[in-house]
């Protein structure tokens, strides 16, 4: 055989050797999908490190490149589940669409296709106006669309008997502390308990938000709300830029990250 010849074929061997395992390091998991599916607890904890409401790069199955909306779509159909890729800048969030059989579905069923669901909800809210409000608080400030506006505001929806709401304030007191100087973020809590005096509450619960009580169609009719707690960050704008349930610390990083950019850039 001709010696020219078997040098081209080891280099093109070479090639494809090479190209394949790079395709294969491209899509690295953080965690093996077998290790995250072997038990439920290994599942609830994997769940624990997903953050979907970030901006990031989805792949189907194949590892073609998909928008996040179709990213999020594909997951509510209940066949699949977010495999958390390995990358070097750990700003560069990616994840790749991961087939579900039938046995591993019974792991992931109730906790993940809630989850998801209020996720792609949450999704297609950023970027739609914030609903006509006027807001009243405990020592009678007046909050309105107009007068709020130029503001990031920052919602919690909860009531007052809602135990995930209360395990959850510290940290919203904390993050209101965090910007107590900063006279361009508003921190405003809405509730539809009309079973207590809000003033009562304050001197009780000792939260840092603007504490305002509004009537339950206003939450489930305009709002929509009808699982708590949640929270939303409303622009400058007054458009919706992120929503989340129960979860504080994805809060905190995104109001961080709005809070730093300019007035003119929601």
């Amino acid at each position: 055989m001709n010696t020219a010849f078997i040098k081209k074929l080891i280099a093109l061997l070479f090639l494809g050797i090479t190209f394949n395992c790079c395709a294969q390091s491209a899509f690295d998991p953080v965690y093996s999908p077998q290790r995250i599916l072997s038990s439920s607890t290994n599942w609830r904890n994997y769940l624990t490190h997903l953050r979907l409401w970030k901006e990031f790069v989805g792949y189907d199955t194949n590892g073609k490149l998909l928008s996040k909306e179709v990213f999020l779509k594909k997951l509510t159909t209940k066949s699949y589940m977010p495999l958390w890729l390995k990358t070097k800048d750990t700003d560069n969030v990616r994840y790749q669409l991961y087939k579900i059989d039938t046995s591993a579905r019974k792991i992931v069923k109730v906790t993940f296709e809630d989850q998801i669901a209020d996720v792609y909800y949450q999704y297609k809210m950023e970027g739609n106006p914030y609903p006509s409000f006027r807001f009243v608080d405990a020592k009678r400030h007046v909050y309105t669309n107009t007068s709020t506006s130029g503001k990031i505001i920052v919602f919690n929806y909860f009531f007052r008997g809602c135990l995930a709401c209360n395990i959850e304030r510290p940290a919203l007191n904390k993050l209101a502390a965090q910007y107590k100087d900063r006279k361009d973020i508003l921190f405003i809590a809405l509730d539809n308990d009309q079973e207590y005096n809000n003033k009562m509450f304050l001197a009780e619960s000792s939260f840092l938000y603007n504490v305002v009580r509004v009537d339950n169609d206003f939450m489930t009719k305009i709002l929509n709300v009808y699982k708590y707690p949640q929270n939303v960050i409303v622009g400058r704008n007054g458009k919706i830029l992120k929503a989340f349930n129960n979860d504080p610390n994805g809060l905190s990083i995104a109001l961080k990250y709005y809070a730093s950019k300019s007035p003119t850039s929601d």
